[in-house]
Formats: C-alpha cells, sequence, structure tokens
C-alpha cells in the first residue's frame, strides 16, 4: 500500500468534546500537520448553538450524515442530511441547532480559527 494513504474505521476512535465547544463531540479521522487540513466526525449535543462566527484563516465543508443543521433564529433547516455546505474564509455564518444526536463530516482546509461575531 502507498505510504501516503490512510485508513481509518472510525469505529476504533473514541468520541471526544470538541474543545472549546462544550456539546460538539469529535472521531479526528485525519490531520494534515504541514497545512492543518482536518477531516473528523462531529456529533451534535442536544440543546447545542453554535454562534455567528466566522474563520479568518480558511473554510471548511460540512456534508450532513444523519440530522440536520438549522438556523437557530429562524428554525429553518440550512443544511438537511445527504447535503453539502462550504463556507469559505471570511463568511459569517451562524447561529445554528442541531437536532440530537446529528453527525456530519467536517472538513477544513486549514488549522482553522473561530470568531465569534456578536
Amino acid at each position: 500500500m502507498d505510504e501516503c494513504v490512510t485508513k481509518v474505521n472510525p469505529d476504533d476512535i473514541e468520541w471526544k468534546e470538541l474543545k472549546p465547544f462544550t456539546g460538539i463531540f469529535s472521531k479526528k479521522l485525519y490531520e494534515n500537520e504541514k497545512t492543518g487540513q482536518v477531516f473528523q466526525l462531529l456529533r451534535y449535543k442536544e440543546g447545542y448553538v453554535e454562534p455567528r462566527h466566522t474563520h479568518h484563516k480558511g473554510g471548511h465543508a460540512i456534508y450532513v450524515i444523519r440530522g440536520a443543521i438549522i438556523d437557530s433564529r429562524t428554525n429553518e433547516i440550512v443544511v438537511p442530511e445527504g447535503h453539502f455546505w462550504f463556507a469559505p474564509k471570511g463568511d459569517v455564518h451562524g447561529p445554528f441547532k442541531n437536532p440530537s444526536g446529528t453527525l456530519v463530516l467536517f472538513i477544513t482546509d486549514c488549522s482553522l480559527d473561530f470568531v465569534v461575531i456578536e
């Protein structure tokens, strides 16, 4: 097998709370130490609301495996189950909430910062 290939069974990884976000749990599948790019599964705790925010360093993609991403102000589904969403660097998004058990594949294009917008 080629040395650059990474194969991971998510069942072999324990869920860890994603600091400093109380209410988001992560299974990191892959991290590129040179670029900071990360592929991870995220699971949201019931009642967690992600604040309105942006990222100055880069963008991220989300693929919703189970559940949905919901605008917490309007209660409208922003990203339904089975859909993909990309937020480029500088995009302001949120606040979001997720039904209990929402599971997403979260991909960053660099080591991501998280800047809350009041």
